[in-house]
């Protein structure tokens, strides 16, 4: 949940100025050997604010749907609702279901009627399902080539992509389940949280997705650094950082009872 929160924010800027669309492939690839950091000119996003919503939802038992509004009059943004999303963007804020639930079939049933809250088409709910499904296969300790047969025999999803070709092209998929494969590969192929979002940097394509999705999931597999946290919370309201340990520690919980 950090990390999407960490990859809205860090690909806030190239959404914003649309920069990055005419970034070379030369500076893109210098984001391999970068120190990555939030800087002081990015900004947290409704993605960021949904994810809050739907902690906050889980958390306190209460509906989605309602928890979207109430944020909505809180920290609607230059007068975007929150259910205002494009396609690709369908799984920037689910990361809390797969990480705070524990039940395969609660997690389908959660992700599916959250899903056509932003979102109301196969593909995206599709999309979601896998995406959250994934985040549960890593927090049950399913190693990386058991999530690659189950994407590939329960969901027939290819991720075997190549990295140079993936930079050389700067890609804007549209379809969702593209950009998923895309970005579990980045996560799975990938040796620590900062070594995925520098992958992710140097591809260049949708970035705000990208980032949001492979951000979560590099979480999920390697954890995310302490120092990443701090600037996260330097940059979002008290009281979503409030939300966001209380949902740590219902976790920290979980697992002491295991």
């Amino acid at each position: 949940m950090y990390g999407a929160i960490f990859g809205d924010l860090i690909s806030s800027i190239y959404q914003k100025e649309e920069k990055y669309k005419e970034n070379s492939l030369f500076n893109r690839l210098n984001f391999l050997s970068k120190d990555i950091k939030i800087n002081e000119h990015d900004f947290y996003t409704k993605n960021t604010i949904l994810t809050i919503a739907f902690i906050d939802a889980i958390l306190n038992e209460k509906n989605f749907s309602e928890k979207m509004d109430e944020y909505n009059k809180k920290y609607l943004i230059n007068n975007e609702f929150l259910s205002n999303f494009n396609e690709n963007d369908a799984l920037n804020s689910l990361s809390p279901i797969g990480f705070l639930l524990d039940n395969e079939e609660s997690i389908l049933k959660l992700t599916t009627k959250t899903a056509k809250l932003t979102h109301d088409s196969k593909d995206e709910i599709l999309a979601s399902i896998i995406f959250t499904h994934v985040i549960f296969l890593i927090r049950n300790k399913c190693s990386k080539e058991e999530i690659k047969t189950i994407l590939k025999e329960k969901y027939n999803m290819n991720i075997n992509f190549s990295l140079s070709k993936l930079q050389a092209l700067n890609t804007y998929k549209n379809n969702i389940l593209d950009i998923l494969a895309i970005c579990i590969n980045l996560s799975l192929n990938s040796s620590n949280f900062e070594n995925a979002i520098n992958k992710v940097l140097s591809i260049g394509g949708n970035i705000n997705t990208n980032l949001c999705i492979t951000a979560t999931l590099a979480e999920a597999l390697y954890g995310i650094p302490d120092n990443f946290k701090d600037q996260v919370r330097q940059k979002i309201p008290e009281e979503f950082t409030e939300i966001l340990e209380n949902a740590y520690h219902k976790i920290l919980n979980k697992n002491k009872k295991r």
